[in-house]
Protein backbone atom coordinates (compact mmCIF):
# COMPACT_ATOMS: atom_id res chain seq x y z
CA UNK A 1 0.00 0.00 0.00
CA UNK A 2 1.48 3.11 -1.22
CA UNK A 3 0.67 6.84 -0.61
CA UNK A 4 -2.20 7.94 1.30
CA UNK A 5 -5.94 8.09 0.23
CA UNK A 6 -7.63 10.29 3.05
CA UNK A 7 -5.46 12.15 5.71
CA UNK A 8 -7.72 13.90 8.84
CA UNK A 9 -5.50 16.16 11.22
CA UNK A 10 -7.34 17.68 14.56
CA UNK A 11 -11.04 16.84 12.99
CA UNK A 12 -13.80 18.02 15.18
CA UNK A 13 -17.45 18.59 14.97
CA UNK A 14 -19.68 20.40 17.34
CA UNK A 15 -23.17 20.82 16.72
CA UNK A 16 -24.89 24.13 18.58
CA UNK A 17 -28.93 23.34 18.67
CA UNK A 18 -29.31 25.78 22.01
CA UNK A 19 -26.95 27.28 24.69
CA UNK A 20 -25.23 23.31 25.04
CA UNK A 21 -23.28 22.44 22.11
CA UNK A 22 -22.67 18.42 21.63
CA UNK A 23 -19.00 17.22 20.54
CA UNK A 24 -19.15 14.65 18.27
CA UNK A 25 -15.96 14.13 16.90
CA UNK A 26 -12.97 15.37 19.00
CA UNK A 27 -9.98 16.23 17.49
CA UNK A 28 -9.25 13.13 15.75
CA UNK A 29 -6.18 12.48 13.30
CA UNK A 30 -5.71 9.49 11.53
CA UNK A 31 -4.67 8.11 7.85
CA UNK A 32 -6.23 5.74 5.36
CA UNK A 33 -3.41 4.60 2.19
CA UNK A 34 -4.21 3.52 -0.96
CA UNK A 35 -5.40 0.15 -0.79
CA UNK A 36 -6.22 -0.41 2.55
CA UNK A 37 -9.70 -1.44 3.93
CA UNK A 38 -10.31 0.31 7.23
CA UNK A 39 -13.22 -0.66 9.45
CA UNK A 40 -15.18 2.32 11.88
CA UNK A 41 -17.11 0.73 14.52
CA UNK A 42 -18.63 2.10 17.26
CA UNK A 43 -21.99 2.29 18.95
CA UNK A 44 -25.05 4.29 17.63
CA UNK A 45 -24.93 7.65 17.59
CA UNK A 46 -20.98 7.65 17.93
CA UNK A 47 -20.22 9.59 14.91
CA UNK A 48 -19.63 7.35 12.38
CA UNK A 49 -21.96 8.72 9.57
CA UNK A 50 -20.60 12.08 10.66
CA UNK A 51 -17.25 11.38 9.98
CA UNK A 52 -18.25 9.94 6.37
CA UNK A 53 -19.72 12.93 5.76
CA UNK A 54 -17.09 15.22 6.37
CA UNK A 55 -14.69 13.19 4.50
CA UNK A 56 -16.98 13.43 1.68
CA UNK A 57 -17.34 16.68 1.78
CA UNK A 58 -21.05 16.49 2.66
CA UNK A 59 -20.49 18.00 6.00
CA UNK A 60 -18.05 20.60 7.41
CA UNK A 61 -15.73 20.23 10.21
CA UNK A 62 -16.05 22.78 13.21
CA UNK A 63 -12.38 22.56 13.06
CA UNK A 64 -9.46 20.53 11.44
CA UNK A 65 -8.81 19.31 7.82
CA UNK A 66 -9.42 16.78 5.88
CA UNK A 67 -6.90 15.93 2.87
CA UNK A 68 -8.07 13.67 -0.16
CA UNK A 69 -4.59 12.23 -2.22
CA UNK A 70 -2.73 15.15 -0.54
CA UNK A 71 -5.66 17.72 -1.61
CA UNK A 72 -7.11 19.63 1.02
CA UNK A 73 -10.85 19.77 0.58
CA UNK A 74 -12.32 22.42 3.24
CA UNK A 75 -12.19 25.62 1.42
CA UNK A 76 -13.13 23.89 -2.35
CA UNK A 77 -16.40 25.14 -3.50
CA UNK A 78 -19.69 23.20 -4.16
CA UNK A 79 -19.02 22.50 -7.43
CA UNK A 80 -15.51 21.83 -6.97
CA UNK A 81 -16.51 18.95 -4.49
CA UNK A 82 -19.27 17.71 -6.76
CA UNK A 83 -16.23 17.25 -9.07
CA UNK A 84 -14.16 15.30 -6.31
CA UNK A 85 -16.90 13.27 -5.00
CA UNK A 86 -17.99 12.12 -8.82
CA UNK A 87 -13.68 11.25 -9.93
CA UNK A 88 -12.26 10.45 -6.77
CA UNK A 89 -15.08 8.64 -3.91
CA UNK A 90 -17.17 5.89 -4.74
CA UNK A 91 -20.21 5.65 -2.03
CA UNK A 92 -22.14 2.26 -0.74
CA UNK A 93 -25.11 2.73 1.65
CA UNK A 94 -27.52 0.72 3.90
CA UNK A 95 -30.13 0.89 1.22
CA UNK A 96 -28.78 0.46 -2.27
CA UNK A 97 -30.14 3.96 -3.86
CA UNK A 98 -30.53 2.56 -7.21
CA UNK A 99 -32.46 4.67 -9.53
CA UNK A 100 -35.88 3.31 -10.01
CA UNK A 101 -36.39 3.93 -13.79
CA UNK A 102 -33.05 2.98 -14.82
CA UNK A 103 -31.86 -0.35 -15.43
CA UNK A 104 -29.25 -1.91 -13.85
CA UNK A 105 -26.25 -1.41 -16.64
CA UNK A 106 -27.59 2.12 -16.86
CA UNK A 107 -27.58 2.98 -12.71
CA UNK A 108 -23.82 1.36 -12.56
CA UNK A 109 -22.97 3.52 -15.90
CA UNK A 110 -24.40 6.54 -14.35
CA UNK A 111 -21.46 8.30 -12.31
CA UNK A 112 -19.46 8.37 -15.49
CA UNK A 113 -22.33 9.35 -17.72
CA UNK A 114 -22.34 12.34 -14.85
CA UNK A 115 -18.97 12.94 -15.32
CA UNK A 116 -19.43 13.81 -19.02
CA UNK A 117 -18.75 10.28 -20.49
CA UNK A 118 -21.26 9.18 -23.81
CA UNK A 119 -24.14 7.24 -22.92
CA UNK A 120 -22.58 4.08 -24.87
CA UNK A 121 -19.06 4.26 -23.50
CA UNK A 122 -20.15 4.53 -20.46
CA UNK A 123 -22.73 1.42 -20.43
CA UNK A 124 -19.24 -0.27 -22.10
CA UNK A 125 -17.23 0.93 -19.33
CA UNK A 126 -19.48 -0.01 -16.71
CA UNK A 127 -20.35 -4.03 -18.39
CA UNK A 128 -17.29 -5.80 -17.05
CA UNK A 129 -17.85 -5.04 -13.58
CA UNK A 130 -21.64 -5.55 -13.34
CA UNK A 131 -19.57 -9.25 -14.73
CA UNK A 132 -17.20 -8.95 -11.88
CA UNK A 133 -19.90 -8.98 -9.46
CA UNK A 134 -22.07 -11.62 -11.06
CA UNK A 135 -24.58 -9.93 -12.35
CA UNK A 136 -24.30 -10.18 -16.01
CA UNK A 137 -27.62 -11.80 -16.75
CA UNK A 138 -28.76 -8.58 -15.14
CA UNK A 139 -27.98 -5.79 -17.44
CA UNK A 140 -31.47 -4.66 -18.48
CA UNK A 141 -33.42 -5.79 -15.54
CA UNK A 142 -34.65 -2.96 -13.22
CA UNK A 143 -33.63 -2.92 -9.67
CA UNK A 144 -37.46 -3.73 -8.15
CA UNK A 145 -36.44 -6.95 -10.41
CA UNK A 146 -33.35 -8.01 -8.39
CA UNK A 147 -32.92 -9.25 -4.64
CA UNK A 148 -32.01 -7.19 -2.17
CA UNK A 149 -28.00 -8.92 -2.03
CA UNK A 150 -28.49 -8.28 -5.89
CA UNK A 151 -29.24 -4.66 -5.36
CA UNK A 152 -26.29 -3.70 -2.60
CA UNK A 153 -23.87 -6.27 -5.50
CA UNK A 154 -25.19 -3.60 -7.98
CA UNK A 155 -24.15 -0.47 -5.75
CA UNK A 156 -20.58 -1.71 -4.83
CA UNK A 157 -20.34 -1.85 -9.06
CA UNK A 158 -21.51 1.80 -9.14
CA UNK A 159 -19.43 2.56 -6.62
CA UNK A 160 -16.32 1.47 -8.31
CA UNK A 161 -17.39 2.18 -11.56
CA UNK A 162 -14.96 5.47 -11.92
CA UNK A 163 -12.05 3.79 -10.19
CA UNK A 164 -12.28 6.07 -7.02
CA UNK A 165 -9.38 6.72 -4.70
CA UNK A 166 -11.60 5.61 -1.93
CA UNK A 167 -15.27 3.83 -1.18
CA UNK A 168 -17.00 5.51 2.02
CA UNK A 169 -19.97 2.82 2.88
CA UNK A 170 -22.12 3.52 5.47
CA UNK A 171 -23.27 0.27 6.75
CA UNK A 172 -23.64 -1.28 3.56
CA UNK A 173 -24.76 -5.18 4.51
CA UNK A 174 -27.46 -3.82 7.53
CA UNK A 175 -30.22 -5.03 5.36
CA UNK A 176 -28.97 -8.18 4.36
CA UNK A 177 -28.50 -11.55 5.91
CA UNK A 178 -25.01 -13.14 6.71
CA UNK A 179 -24.48 -14.97 4.20
CA UNK A 180 -25.41 -12.24 1.40
CA UNK A 181 -23.26 -9.46 3.92
CA UNK A 182 -20.35 -11.75 3.46
CA UNK A 183 -20.42 -11.89 -0.11
CA UNK A 184 -20.82 -8.61 -0.69
CA UNK A 185 -17.68 -6.87 1.94
CA UNK A 186 -15.65 -9.92 -0.10
CA UNK A 187 -16.47 -8.38 -3.15
CA UNK A 188 -15.98 -4.72 -2.22
CA UNK A 189 -12.55 -5.82 -0.51
CA UNK A 190 -11.46 -7.84 -3.69
CA UNK A 191 -12.55 -4.85 -6.29
CA UNK A 192 -10.99 -2.71 -3.88
CA UNK A 193 -7.74 -4.43 -3.76
CA UNK A 194 -7.38 -4.69 -7.47
CA UNK A 195 -7.55 -0.64 -7.90
CA UNK A 196 -5.70 0.01 -5.11
CA UNK A 197 -8.97 2.01 -3.67
CA UNK A 198 -8.99 2.76 -0.08
CA UNK A 199 -12.08 1.64 1.75
CA UNK A 200 -13.74 3.11 4.98
CA UNK A 201 -16.67 0.92 6.24
CA UNK A 202 -18.73 2.29 9.09
CA UNK A 203 -20.32 -0.68 10.68
CA UNK A 204 -21.74 -2.51 13.50
CA UNK A 205 -21.01 -6.11 12.07
CA UNK A 206 -17.93 -7.73 13.75
CA UNK A 207 -17.86 -10.20 11.04
CA UNK A 208 -17.18 -6.89 8.50
CA UNK A 209 -14.73 -5.19 10.65
CA UNK A 210 -12.92 -8.63 10.80
CA UNK A 211 -12.76 -8.46 6.87
CA UNK A 212 -10.82 -5.25 6.78
CA UNK A 213 -7.19 -4.79 7.37
CA UNK A 214 -7.82 -2.83 10.58
CA UNK A 215 -10.42 -1.98 12.59
CA UNK A 216 -10.96 1.80 14.29
CA UNK A 217 -13.43 2.63 17.58
CA UNK A 218 -15.13 5.64 17.75
CA UNK A 219 -16.11 6.45 21.56
CA UNK A 220 -16.89 9.73 23.31
CA UNK A 221 -16.18 11.68 20.49
CA UNK A 222 -12.13 10.13 20.18
CA UNK A 223 -10.99 7.35 17.81
CA UNK A 224 -8.94 4.54 18.97
CA UNK A 225 -7.30 1.28 17.29
CA UNK A 226 -9.89 -1.46 17.91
Amino acid sequence: MNGSAFKCSSLSKKYSETEDSILVLDGISFEVAAGESVALTGSSGSGKSTLLNILAGIDEPSSGTVELKGRMINNLSDSQLAGLRNRELGFVYQFHHLLPEFTVLENVAMPLIIGGMRVGAAKRSASPLLEKVGLEHRYSHMPKELSGGERQRAAVARALVNKPSCVLADEPTGNLDARHAQVVIDLLVELCAENKTAIIVATHDTHVAKSMHRALVLRDGKLFSS
